[in-house]
């Protein structure tokens, strides 16, 4: 999910807990870190976004490695070489959105390859 979209769904997603409209600005009680924990701990259970889309781009991943045959896996390993692409910092011409962000969350030295050091195959 790109980030403006992201931020603009928090935005509403504020605006609908501490009011909008023609009554102004609300005061905001409670931090939205709080509003974001799990209803155990005493918030709400509202995710955050940018978190979520990283959890489900790796799901994708830990997916094509597992995952020996299908369509998907197919096409994936025709396009874009399998696993050593995904190890790729750089962007190559024809990747699709998907791709991009698959090697942003998995494979790039920058996100700190949490990915790959945290899986066992």
């Amino acid at each position: 999910m790109p980030k403006t979209l992201s931020n603009e769904i928090v935005c509403i997603q504020r605006d609908f807990l501490w009011g909008w409209g023609h009554q102004g600005r609300k005061i905001s009680w409670i931090s939205w870190n709080s509003f974001c924990k799990q209803k155990h701990v005493g918030g709400l259970g509202i995710k955050e976004l940018s978190c979520f889309n990283k959890a489900l781009l790796g799901k994708w991943a830990w997916r094509l490695g597992k995952e020996a045959s299908g369509l998907w896996v197919d096409i994936i390993k025709s396009k874009y070489d399998y696993w050593r692409s995904l190890m790729e910092n750089k962007d190559n011409m024809g990747e699709s959105i998907c791709w991009r962000d698959l090697k942003k969350v998995c494979g790039c030295k920058e996100n700190g390859n949490w990915f790959m050091d945290n899986i066992l195959w």
